[in-house]
């Protein structure tokens, strides 16, 4: 399955766009994608195509990099964000590009920034000899807690302005 924002190849039989050009799908319905196209004679033009005449040509969806995000500027996506943030704020927002498949990477963000957190509160030379007198049930509880406590502390800052509960 094809998701918006995918870079695709085009691998059909129509002469107009031939064999091998590359663009990225703005839109997907069904079987089928609106593909702009960044190669070949149809350079900019946008083409209704079967995504069985389609290949991914990377499998990461728009926003997985920023090179990807800065490449991809679709009228289409820009209006649909807006007016999502407009009637429901960064929530609503959020929900929308995770229902479209652009935040499938975000569960391994916050899998990377648990780890980081935990390794930084492991080495912390505070935490250091209290981690050291539990055993090892009782210390991963303990950096598990306070990583929870200081991310959820950091989202409440960041979202409502208010102040450290810790």
């Amino acid at each position: 399955m094809i998701r918006e924002g995918q870079r695709v190849g085009y691998i059909g039989d129509d002469p107009r766009i031939g064999v091998g050009t590359e663009g990225r799908a703005l839109a997907t319905s069904g079987n089928n994608s609106h593909v702009q196209w960044s190669t070949g004679s149809r350079v900019d033009q946008v083409d209704l195509c079967s995504q069985h005449d389609l290949v991914v040509i990377s499998g990461r969806p728009l926003g997985s990099d920023m090179d990807d995000a800065m490449a991809f500027d679709s009228p289409l996506v820009s209006e649909a964000s807006v007016d999502a943030y407009t009637y429901g704020g960064a929530p609503a927002l959020l929900a929308s590009l995770a229902d479209e498949g652009y935040a499938s990477h975000l569960p391994d963000l916050a899998e990377q920034v648990m780890q980081f957190a935990a390794s930084s509160v492991r080495n912390d030379p505070s935490f250091r000899e209290v981690i050291a007198s539990l055993d090892d049930d009782a210390a991963e509880a303990f950096v598990t807690h306070t990583v929870g406590m200081v991310l959820a502390d950091a989202s409440r800052e960041s979202c409502d302005g208010s102040t450290s509960a810790l």
